[in-house]
């Protein structure tokens, strides 16, 4: 399915941390109405890849969804030139390896892991840029070999019942707010997952349970301290969210919508849910 590449090859903001601030409800789904709204859109917090027996679409999601007429995700991963997009972006300009640009130690343990999950090295992968890479490590941190995504459901349910779909933002802004960290930086988020495989799939499960649990305080206690999360959270999360306002309110006021994006950015002062409720919105959640 088109959708495996984008999901996989950007798993990494899956974990990118979560809004931290005063106690908020727990809830993955929303009820946004009122100022104005004719009717209900509904905004579902997903995690970009989980194993297929972890994923659940409960009764009140299938209800939301029923409620809804058109599904906004961060991405229009419905859109047929993604994957070719995502290929492109996804390695380095004229195809070079960055190995030579890796010292010793980090090419001996990156290529170690690789050559055991992927059965290559840098010598062949270098090509590509480093959150390419993160992605493909995240990938082996869960239990099943082949992990699912929300976003494939909803986006099978958009396509069964004939909706529009749209994106929040391109694949190309996405990747831009990666690539304003540095090479540096990068490398070292990929060793910092892979340098202690062993607790690579601990620290997935763990982050998996408490988004089952909707645990967004605990989610937002764990991850907080990510390496990623360093510096970089205003690009990664208070920007982005900002910017996704104005088209979700346009969305909204258009037909009932269902809004599905990263659990990381419902909560927190600056989390989606906070800034409609300021923009005047009810955002309530859905039990």
């Amino acid at each position: 399915m088109k959708t495996k590449l984008a999901s996989a090859a950007l798993s990494i903001f899956a974990i990118f941390g979560f809004n931290h601030s005063s106690a908020q409800e727990s809830s993955l789904l929303w009820e946004i109405s009122g100022n104005g709204l004719s009717e209900s859109s509904y905004l579902y917090g997903t995690v970009h890849m989980i194993c297929p027996d972890d994923l659940n679409m409960s009764e009140a999601i299938m209800q939301s969804l029923a409620r809804s007429e058109q599904l906004v995700m961060e991405l229009d991963l419905d859109d047929p030139s993604l994957v070719m997009e995502m290929q492109r972006l996804s390695v380095n300009p004229g195809m070079r390896n960055i190995s030579s640009d890796l010292n010793e130690e980090q090419l001996t343990t990156i290529n170690a892991f690789f050559t055991k999950h992927y059965g290559t090295d840098m010598s062949q992968l270098g090509v590509m840029r480093p959150f390419s890479l993160l992605s493909m490590a995240l990938v082996k941190g869960f239990e099943c070999p082949l992990p699912a995504s929300y976003e494939e459901q909803f986006l099978s349910y958009a396509e069964e019942n004939e909706w529009e779909t749209y994106g929040l933002e391109s694949i190309e802004e996405q990747i831009a707010v990666i690539e304003t960290a540095s090479f540096e930086e990068q490398i070292e988020w990929l060793m910092a997952y892979i340098a202690e495989e062993d607790k690579l799939s601990e620290e997935m499960e763990t982050m998996i349970s408490l988004y089952l649990n909707e645990d967004l305080e605990g989610l937002a206690e764990y991850v907080e301290n990510s390496p990623e999360m360093e510096g970089m959270a205003d690009e990664l999360l208070v920007k982005r969210n900002a910017n996704w306002i104005e088209p979700m309110i346009e969305f909204a006021s258009e037909q009932p919508t269902f809004f599905a994006v990263g659990a990381a950015h419902l909560g927190g002062d600056t989390g989606v849910i906070e800034l409609l409720r300021e923009a005047g919105y009810t955002v309530e959640p859905v039990r």
